[in-house]
Order: C-alpha cells, then structure tokens, then sequence
C-alpha cells in the first residue's frame, strides 16, 4: 500500500490555492468566492510562509535538542540569568526558565564572569547535527 503523505510542498500549495479561492488541480480561480474564516487564513499562512526562528524551533525539537538552542540571547534574557544566578536557583532550573541547554546556560555564566569553571562541551554522538543559514 502506498503512503497517501502529501509533501511539504504539495501541502504548501493546495493551502496558497485554498486561500487564494482556487482549483487547487487546475488553478483555476472558483466562480464563488467562499468567506473564509480570517483566523483560519492566518493559520494557514503562518503554516505555509514559517519563520526563521520557528524553523529552528522546530528543528531542535525533532533532533531532540533544548528549544532555544541556537539563539541570539538578548539582553532581556542576560538580565534575567544573572538575576537568577544571583538569587541562587539552580543551573537546571535556570536551564529549563531559558529553554537551553546547561552547557548553554554554564557557558553564558562564564562569558559573564559570574563563574570561573571550564565548561565541556558535548560531543553528541547520537545526536543530528545541523545548522540553518539564509
């Protein structure tokens, strides 16, 4: 049997020709226009058009890696770490706050000078590897 899975990209398409009021096969454009949902138009478009940063989300999600593994820190996030360092919450309860990695977040403490540890860093073996670059 085969598997009736559309690609990412057919999906992609039959959603655009959807919002579009579209024959999806023919591309066609309908006779009546249908009142679509607003709501579901967003959705659809967030799904068809994601960002930089939910593509990265959702690759560290399947490779198993913490969510924000990969970002910028902003100074928001600076303040709020060493703000928690500093009121003592453990590096794992930090780590989990953040959405990072220990390494992550041991690594963040020492660029900030609020350690004097050396950091190692994991090798992942039976982890993917990757990267996202425009």
């Amino acid at each position: 049997m085969k598997n009736n899975r559309i690609t990412n990209n057919q999906a992609r398409n039959i959603a655009k020709q959807y919002i579009l009021n579209c024959n999806p096969t023919s591309g066609e454009v309908l006779g009546k226009s249908k009142e679509l949902d607003p709501l579901l138009i967003k959705s659809l478009e967030a799904l068809i058009n994601p960002t930089l940063n939910e593509l990265k989300e959702a690759i560290n999600k399947r490779c198993g890696y913490p969510k924000r593994r990969g970002f910028l820190w902003s100074s928001n996030e600076d303040a709020r770490l060493i703000s928690s360092f500093h009121n003592q919450h453990s590096r794992r309860d930090i780590a989990d706050d953040h959405e990072r990695s220990l390494t992550a977040i041991s690594a963040r403490l020492k660029h900030h000078k609020l350690i004097d540890e050396d950091i190692s860093f994991p090798q992942y073996k039976h982890k993917k590897q990757f990267s996202v670059y425009i």
